[in-house]
């Protein structure tokens, strides 16, 4: 596969409303018109395919189609927005033209991610706040009730100490609404259906990328400056862990971010196709965030460009 760089949204310095304050997420619908979150401006902006602006949806408050602290975009099977706002505590859905369907409260839910099958129902993890949670990946029904849990595992902290990669959920829906999941200590991909019942497991030998006193320095300096003036400690493990990311694209190929490095300052991502065979390699700059893989085309979110700017990145592929 070859990749090429096809369009890149955030640079037109005529144009302050292209102008990101920040990125969480970016979505595309059918039509190939890009959805991106600015949790910042709180707004959602939708370019065409082309990169030109269409229009701007929502706005700052409590009320329809109204967000305070907007941390998650998707679009739905259903060819809505699905929005998740950690200040109002609820999940919102809207049109593709932005408006308000309903309204959905989380109760309290620590939700990271979250997916919508073709059934309306949710697929998320939750985690809880303290010294010894345990983190589940769940299927919630469309009242955010939890209906089947898929797996579990304890994700204890200590007091004033960071690690800085804990053990996480990555995962995503086929077209057939079969759950694709891992976590980020091995590099074992469960596909299981909509009850839980494993239909594929995908194991792949990997060399563990080590974790250098470089790597530590750089990321303590980042983590620090996003953070108060307190003293932290970090307790960084010995490797990096298996993996940092799963995507499925539209034809169910598996996408696995690694930690591996090649060499030019990119990170390698393993592709598997619907049946699970290993057939692909490539690399992308490591600042290049994918966020969705579709009709062969990648988008990566920049959370800080060489500029210091939050830039959308978009790679055409082509398959050899």
């Amino acid at each position: 596969m070859t990749l090429k760089e096809d369009l890149i949204i955030g640079m037109k310095t005529d144009r302050e409303d292209y102008w990101f304050s920040r990125l969480n997420c970016i979505a595309v619908d059918d039509d190939g018109n890009i959805y991106t979150l600015d949790p910042k401006d709180i707004k959602i902006r939708v370019f065409d395919a082309k990169g030109i602006l269409l229009r701007n949806l929502g706005r700052k408050g409590q009320g329809p189609g109204e967000f305070t602290i907007p941390s998650w975009m998707d679009i739905t099977p259903q060819k809505t927005i699905v929005v998740k706002d950690i200040a109002n505590g609820r999940i919102s859905f809207l049109t593709l033209e932005g408006k308000s369907l309903r309204d959905i409260s989380a109760g309290g839910l620590a939700l990271v991610g979250l997916k919508v099958d073709h059934k309306g129902f949710f697929y998320s993890y939750k985690t809880e706040v303290g010294y010894n949670p345990v983190d589940e990946l769940c299927k919630f029904d469309q009242d955010l009730k939890p209906i089947v849990k898929f797996h579990s595992f304890a994700n204890p902290r200590k007091p004033g100490v960071i690690n800085p990669y804990p053990a996480k959920f990555f995962y995503g829906l086929t077209k057939e609404d079969n759950l694709v999941w891992i976590v980020s200590l091995e590099y074992q991909i469960f596909v299981v259906d909509a009850i839980g019942k494993t239909v594929r497991k995908i194991i792949k030998e990997y060399t563990p990328a080590k974790i250098t006193e470089k790597d530590k320095e750089r990321f303590t300096k980042s983590d620090a400056a996003r953070r108060s003036p307190i003293q932290i400690k970090y307790e960084f493990p010995e490797n990096y862990p298996a993996v940092d990311g799963l995507f499925l694209d539209d034809r169910d190929r598996i996408y696995i971010k690694t930690f591996e490095k090649d060499g030019k300052g990119g990170i390698y991502y393993d592709v598997f196709d619907p049946d699970g065979r290993y057939f692909a390699r490539f690399s992308l700059p490591e600042t290049d965030r994918i966020t969705i893989v579709k009709n062969n085309k990648i988008y990566c979110m920049i959370q800080e460009s060489a500029e210091g700017v939050p830039l959308v990145k978009r790679y055409a592929v082509e398959w050899k």
